[in-house]
């Protein structure tokens, strides 16, 4: 049988592929969460890990089982949470990823009045980029996640929070380009790989020829 325990640090390792990172994180000794990685080996009777250069990796049997851990986790905690509410208890844990700034988010000040209101549930607080929060809440690794860009997945839930305005920064020679750009060709949200290509007119001083690769 997988206790519990030992799991989430097989987890921890997987995402940290370090073992003092993933104990520093849990907060358990190097030598328990070693323990526990070869206690999951040992049960499973398989291996989970190979060392490369400073770091671990995967095999690839740790990456199968890695995904359905991180079910098991979090059935696990949401059976827990749904016993005490039962008994009329809000207790639990929950993680939040932020994609941006705590302090612009305003996920700092939700936390803190989360605490105060319900003092038995821990938030776990992860800064992860949208991408890697979009699928840290199809595993179930996260519970709440704020994303930048707007819902394409059906299966979640989402609610407009803060519409933001970004401006576009260039060379005082690309001032007219910039101007008359049209929408599509700039990038829908942060991050985004597609570009727009701009071609400088010629520098007319020093000052404009060491800004001319700036974009």
């Amino acid at each position: 049988m997988i206790d519990l325990v030992q799991l989430r640090t097989f987890v921890a390792v997987a995402e940290e592929r370090h073992l003092t990172r993933a104990a520093e994180r849990l907060h358990i000794s190097l030598s328990a969460a070693s323990a526990h990685v070869r206690a999951v080996e040992s049960t499973l009777d398989t291996q989970l890990f190979v060392r490369a250069s400073r770091r671990l990796e995967l095999t690839r049997a740790g990456e199968l089982l890695l995904g359905r851990a991180k079910a098991v986790l979090n059935e696990a905690t949401l059976f827990s949470s749904f016993a005490r509410e039962l008994g009329g208890k809000v207790e639990g844990r929950i993680v939040v990823a932020s994609s941006s700034d705590p302090s612009a988010s305003r996920i700092g000040e939700v936390a803190s009045a989360l605490r105060e209101r319900h003092p038995l549930v821990s938030a776990d607080l992860r800064a992860r980029p949208s991408s890697g929060a979009r699928e840290g809440l199809k595993t179930g690794e996260l519970d709440i996640a704020l994303l930048l860009g707007r819902p394409t997945d059906p299966s979640f839930s989402c609610y407009a929070l803060q519409t933001f305005a970004f401006r576009v920064a260039g060379p005082a020679a690309w001032k007219q380009r910039i101007e008359e750009a049209d929408w599509p060709h700039w990038p829908p949200s942060p991050g985004s790989r597609r570009r727009r290509e701009v071609r400088p007119t010629p520098p007319c001083c020093s000052r404009c020829s060491a800004s001319a690769g700036w974009y």
